[in-house]
């Protein structure tokens, strides 16, 4: 009998575990592809733009227009080289969150962060948060 209320016990756990998480959809990921891109977000999903880069140049992107306002950068962008060598590109992936609902516009821009001219390169989109 003492096992029937083990497994009655687990099984409520899980049960109420299972309440308790929240449902928010799989990160959108958008690459050089999305540029100028219109996309339509919940609270609470996430972002993640997957950009070509190479830190060891100085060289990385930026968020110039958008963010903070409905979608807020989340984390310290995350560098992953294409081959395990010094001075090797890669893949910048920079993740924002909609926190609120509104609409922005996201400006990146790929430059040295101490240069004050035009940037090597840039990426935006359009968000609309509801």
């Amino acid at each position: 009998m003492r096992w029937v209320w083990t497994w009655l016990g687990l099984l409520g756990l899980v049960w109420v575990t299972g309440c308790l998480r929240e449902d928010v959809s799989p990160a959108l990921v958008l690459g050089p592809d999305d540029q100028g891109r219109e996309i339509t977000l919940k609270v609470g999903q996430v972002i993640e733009v997957h950009l070509p880069a190479n830190p060891s140049t100085g060289y990385t992107w930026l968020v110039k227009d958008g963010a903070p306002g409905p979608v807020v950068l989340v984390a310290e962008p995350a560098f992953t080289p294409e081959a395990e060598r010094p001075g090797a590109g890669g893949t910048l992936v920079l993740r924002f969150r909609a926190v609120t609902p509104g609409e922005a516009h996201v400006r990146l821009a790929y430059q040295r962060p101490w240069e004050t001219g035009a940037p090597a390169d840039e990426f935006d989109f359009r968000v609309i948060v509801r």
